[in-house]
Protein backbone atom coordinates (compact mmCIF):
# COMPACT_ATOMS: atom_id res chain seq x y z
CA UNK A 1 0.00 0.00 0.00
CA UNK A 2 2.89 2.36 0.74
CA UNK A 3 4.39 1.56 -2.68
CA UNK A 4 1.06 2.31 -4.40
CA UNK A 5 0.72 5.54 -2.42
CA UNK A 6 4.26 6.64 -3.30
CA UNK A 7 3.69 5.91 -6.99
CA UNK A 8 0.38 7.79 -6.99
CA UNK A 9 1.85 10.87 -5.27
CA UNK A 10 4.71 11.08 -7.77
CA UNK A 11 2.38 10.87 -10.77
CA UNK A 12 0.09 13.68 -9.63
CA UNK A 13 1.05 17.31 -10.06
CA UNK A 14 -0.97 18.48 -7.04
CA UNK A 15 -1.80 15.41 -4.93
CA UNK A 16 -4.19 15.67 -1.99
CA UNK A 17 -1.31 14.73 0.34
CA UNK A 18 1.91 16.50 -0.56
CA UNK A 19 4.75 13.98 -0.61
CA UNK A 20 6.97 16.61 1.00
CA UNK A 21 4.78 16.28 4.09
CA UNK A 22 5.73 12.61 4.41
CA UNK A 23 9.36 13.54 3.91
CA UNK A 24 9.26 15.84 6.93
CA UNK A 25 11.08 13.81 9.58
CA UNK A 26 9.74 15.82 12.53
CA UNK A 27 6.14 15.33 11.45
CA UNK A 28 6.57 11.63 10.64
CA UNK A 29 8.23 10.99 14.00
CA UNK A 30 5.41 12.79 15.81
CA UNK A 31 2.64 10.79 14.12
CA UNK A 32 4.64 7.58 14.72
CA UNK A 33 4.54 8.43 18.44
CA UNK A 34 0.80 8.96 18.15
CA UNK A 35 0.37 5.59 16.43
CA UNK A 36 2.31 3.77 19.15
CA UNK A 37 0.46 5.24 22.14
CA UNK A 38 -2.94 4.52 20.56
CA UNK A 39 -1.93 0.92 19.87
CA UNK A 40 -0.90 0.61 23.51
CA UNK A 41 -3.95 2.24 25.08
CA UNK A 42 -6.57 0.40 23.03
CA UNK A 43 -4.73 -2.89 23.40
CA UNK A 44 -4.66 -2.43 27.17
CA UNK A 45 -8.35 -1.41 27.16
CA UNK A 46 -9.15 -4.73 25.52
CA UNK A 47 -7.04 -6.79 27.93
CA UNK A 48 -8.01 -5.19 31.25
CA UNK A 49 -11.76 -6.00 31.28
CA UNK A 50 -10.95 -9.60 30.33
CA UNK A 51 -8.36 -9.81 33.10
CA UNK A 52 -10.69 -8.30 35.72
CA UNK A 53 -13.41 -10.75 34.77
CA UNK A 54 -11.15 -13.82 34.55
CA UNK A 55 -8.93 -13.25 37.59
CA UNK A 56 -11.13 -11.24 39.97
CA UNK A 57 -14.62 -12.18 38.68
CA UNK A 58 -15.65 -8.52 38.62
CA UNK A 59 -18.94 -7.51 37.04
CA UNK A 60 -19.11 -5.21 34.04
CA UNK A 61 -20.46 -2.43 36.31
CA UNK A 62 -17.47 -2.68 38.66
CA UNK A 63 -15.06 -2.77 35.72
CA UNK A 64 -16.75 0.32 34.29
CA UNK A 65 -16.38 2.08 37.64
CA UNK A 66 -12.64 1.35 37.62
CA UNK A 67 -12.30 2.83 34.14
CA UNK A 68 -14.40 5.83 35.18
CA UNK A 69 -12.01 6.45 38.08
CA UNK A 70 -9.04 6.18 35.72
CA UNK A 71 -10.76 8.57 33.31
CA UNK A 72 -11.12 11.16 36.09
CA UNK A 73 -7.38 11.02 36.71
CA UNK A 74 -6.83 11.20 32.95
CA UNK A 75 -8.91 14.37 32.55
CA UNK A 76 -7.09 15.99 35.48
CA UNK A 77 -3.76 15.04 33.89
CA UNK A 78 -4.86 16.69 30.62
CA UNK A 79 -5.49 20.02 32.36
CA UNK A 80 -2.23 19.87 34.31
CA UNK A 81 -0.28 18.94 31.17
CA UNK A 82 -1.68 21.99 29.40
CA UNK A 83 -0.36 24.19 32.19
CA UNK A 84 3.01 22.41 32.25
CA UNK A 85 3.49 23.24 28.55
CA UNK A 86 4.07 26.83 29.62
CA UNK A 87 7.17 25.77 31.57
CA UNK A 88 8.32 22.64 29.71
CA UNK A 89 8.46 21.75 26.03
CA UNK A 90 6.44 19.00 24.38
CA UNK A 91 9.32 16.53 24.21
CA UNK A 92 9.87 16.72 27.98
CA UNK A 93 6.18 16.00 28.61
CA UNK A 94 6.24 13.03 26.23
CA UNK A 95 9.31 11.64 27.99
CA UNK A 96 7.56 12.02 31.34
CA UNK A 97 4.37 10.41 30.05
CA UNK A 98 6.33 7.56 28.49
CA UNK A 99 8.08 6.90 31.79
CA UNK A 100 4.72 6.75 33.60
CA UNK A 101 3.36 4.41 30.95
CA UNK A 102 6.26 2.01 31.36
CA UNK A 103 5.83 2.03 35.16
CA UNK A 104 2.10 1.30 34.80
CA UNK A 105 2.72 -1.56 32.38
CA UNK A 106 5.40 -3.10 34.59
CA UNK A 107 3.02 -2.94 37.57
CA UNK A 108 0.38 -4.73 35.51
CA UNK A 109 2.81 -7.35 34.24
CA UNK A 110 3.96 -8.22 37.78
CA UNK A 111 0.85 -7.70 39.94
CA UNK A 112 -2.18 -7.88 37.62
CA UNK A 113 -2.93 -11.46 38.61
CA UNK A 114 -2.17 -10.97 42.32
CA UNK A 115 -3.41 -7.57 43.53
CA UNK A 116 -6.55 -5.73 42.44
CA UNK A 117 -5.42 -2.46 44.02
CA UNK A 118 -2.11 -2.50 42.14
CA UNK A 119 -3.96 -3.42 38.96
CA UNK A 120 -6.13 -0.31 39.42
CA UNK A 121 -3.00 1.77 40.12
CA UNK A 122 -1.32 0.52 36.94
CA UNK A 123 -4.48 1.31 34.96
CA UNK A 124 -4.61 4.86 36.36
CA UNK A 125 -0.94 5.46 35.51
CA UNK A 126 -1.49 4.33 31.92
CA UNK A 127 -4.50 6.64 31.54
CA UNK A 128 -2.55 9.56 33.00
CA UNK A 129 0.45 8.89 30.76
CA UNK A 130 -1.72 8.66 27.64
CA UNK A 131 -3.39 12.02 28.36
CA UNK A 132 -0.04 13.67 29.04
CA UNK A 133 1.47 12.43 25.80
CA UNK A 134 -1.66 13.24 23.80
CA UNK A 135 -1.76 16.84 25.03
CA UNK A 136 1.90 17.29 24.07
CA UNK A 137 1.37 15.75 20.61
CA UNK A 138 -1.76 17.83 19.96
CA UNK A 139 0.24 21.02 20.51
CA UNK A 140 3.28 19.59 18.74
CA UNK A 141 1.72 18.77 15.35
CA UNK A 142 0.76 22.32 14.24
CA UNK A 143 4.23 23.56 15.18
CA UNK A 144 5.89 20.80 13.14
CA UNK A 145 4.03 21.82 9.96
CA UNK A 146 4.22 24.74 7.58
CA UNK A 147 1.10 26.93 7.47
CA UNK A 148 0.01 25.57 4.08
CA UNK A 149 0.21 21.95 5.30
CA UNK A 150 -1.53 22.23 8.65
CA UNK A 151 -4.95 21.10 7.40
CA UNK A 152 -3.74 17.96 5.64
CA UNK A 153 -1.21 17.31 8.39
CA UNK A 154 -3.87 17.34 11.10
CA UNK A 155 -5.98 15.02 8.95
CA UNK A 156 -3.11 12.54 8.73
CA UNK A 157 -2.54 12.88 12.46
CA UNK A 158 -6.18 11.97 13.17
CA UNK A 159 -6.01 9.12 10.66
CA UNK A 160 -3.02 7.76 12.57
CA UNK A 161 -5.14 7.85 15.74
CA UNK A 162 -7.77 5.60 14.18
CA UNK A 163 -5.19 3.21 12.71
CA UNK A 164 -3.59 2.81 16.14
CA UNK A 165 -6.99 2.30 17.76
CA UNK A 166 -7.70 -0.50 15.29
CA UNK A 167 -4.30 -2.17 15.51
CA UNK A 168 -4.11 -2.28 19.32
CA UNK A 169 -7.14 -4.51 19.98
CA UNK A 170 -6.42 -6.60 16.87
CA UNK A 171 -2.88 -7.41 17.98
CA UNK A 172 -3.87 -7.99 21.61
CA UNK A 173 -6.72 -10.34 20.70
CA UNK A 174 -4.49 -12.31 18.33
CA UNK A 175 -1.88 -12.81 21.06
CA UNK A 176 -4.61 -13.96 23.45
CA UNK A 177 -5.73 -16.51 20.86
CA UNK A 178 -2.18 -17.85 20.73
CA UNK A 179 -2.37 -18.56 24.46
CA UNK A 180 -0.27 -15.70 25.87
CA UNK A 181 -0.98 -14.92 29.53
CA UNK A 182 -1.75 -11.42 30.78
CA UNK A 183 1.59 -10.85 32.51
CA UNK A 184 3.47 -11.74 29.33
CA UNK A 185 1.24 -9.47 27.25
CA UNK A 186 1.69 -6.42 29.49
CA UNK A 187 5.44 -6.99 29.60
CA UNK A 188 5.44 -7.29 25.82
CA UNK A 189 3.65 -3.96 25.54
CA UNK A 190 6.65 -2.35 27.29
CA UNK A 191 8.69 -3.32 24.22
CA UNK A 192 6.17 -1.45 22.07
CA UNK A 193 6.68 1.68 24.19
CA UNK A 194 10.48 1.70 23.90
CA UNK A 195 10.59 3.01 20.27
CA UNK A 196 9.17 6.30 21.58
CA UNK A 197 12.58 7.20 23.00
CA UNK A 198 14.60 7.02 19.72
CA UNK A 199 11.73 8.73 17.87
CA UNK A 200 12.03 11.69 20.25
CA UNK A 201 15.84 11.84 20.18
CA UNK A 202 17.02 15.29 19.05
CA UNK A 203 13.53 16.16 17.81
CA UNK A 204 13.51 19.92 17.23
CA UNK A 205 10.65 21.95 15.83
CA UNK A 206 11.22 24.28 12.85
CA UNK A 207 9.86 27.20 14.88
CA UNK A 208 12.37 26.43 17.61
CA UNK A 209 15.16 26.52 15.04
CA UNK A 210 14.11 29.95 13.82
CA UNK A 211 13.86 31.26 17.38
CA UNK A 212 17.35 30.03 18.13
CA UNK A 213 18.68 31.70 14.99
CA UNK A 214 16.99 34.97 15.93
Amino acid sequence: MLLVLGTHLRRRTNPFIDIALLADQSFVRVIANDLIINIILLGVLLLLPLLLADIYQLSSVTTGAIFFLAALFSSTASMLSGRLLVHYNQVALIYGGTGLMIIGLIILSIFASHSLLLTILGTILIFISYSTIQVALNSFVPLALNDDCIGVGLGLYNLTNFIGMALGPALASKLLELGANYSFLFLGVVLVVLPLFPLLYKLVLPTQNSLLQD
